[in-house]
């Protein structure tokens, strides 16, 4: 009997394990993918200020 009840507490622990890393895995990719875009705007917004003089003096 007791075996039987730990079977099913391990299959239900062993299930969100698997859920909680899945999400684990999805936030560290929508954290990384958004550091990303930061990071690119970041270092194109200097870029996008040096180049509208230019921009505007050839207009």
């Amino acid at each position: 009997m007791t075996g039987v009840h730990f079977h099913f507490y391990w299959e239900y622990v062993a299930g969100d394990a698997l859920l909680i890393g899945v999400l684990l895995v999805r936030n560290l990719l929508l954290v990384s993918l958004w550091v990303l875009t930061v990071s690119r705007l970041l270092r194109a917004a200097p870029a996008d200020k040096l180049e509208q003089p230019s921009q505007a003096q050839l207009a």
